[in-house]
């Protein structure tokens, strides 16, 4: 289950699936509020309220930030889970093979087992036990 530390919060781990859960969370809720918010605007727009066209564009500006928030704090602690840096995020900048290496390493790279410097591992909990026995 996800929950706001582990939506919200840069610091710790984060399995696959819940990565991938969390993208799916964001990008379907986005659709919705900015498919809802933009035709609450162009009514309002059409009868000339302007004051309610730019309060429904503050409104999508403040979800856009939220989703941003997101995907970073998301994505961070996925690297983390793989003992890499949440500036390794940096890499998506490269046109093209930037994508690439990022989509690799995000959705489709497995966990380090064990403990690193960000925490336990969420997938293979009982490999940290083992390490201290």
């Amino acid at each position: 289950m996800l929950t706001r530390e582990m939506l919200f919060d840069f610091h710790g781990r984060m399995r696959r699936r819940h990565w991938w859960l969390a993208q799916l969370g964001v990008a379907v809720g986005a659709f919705v509020v900015f498919v809802v918010a933009s035709y609450a605007a162009a009514a309002m727009n059409a009868r000339g309220n302007v004051a309610a066209t730019i309060g429904f564009g503050m409104i999508g500006t403040a979800i856009a930030v939220v989703i941003v928030w997101v995907n970073l704090a998301t994505s961070v602690k996925r690297l983390h889970d793989q003992n890499l840096s949440g500036w390794f995020l940096m890499v998506g900048f490269l046109p093209i093979v930037g994508n690439v290496i990022s989509l690799a390493l995000l959705g489709f790279r497995d966990s380090r087992r064990g403990e690193n410097a960000h925490g336990n591992s969420p997938k293979y909990p009982a490999d940290a036990a083992a390490v201290f026995d």
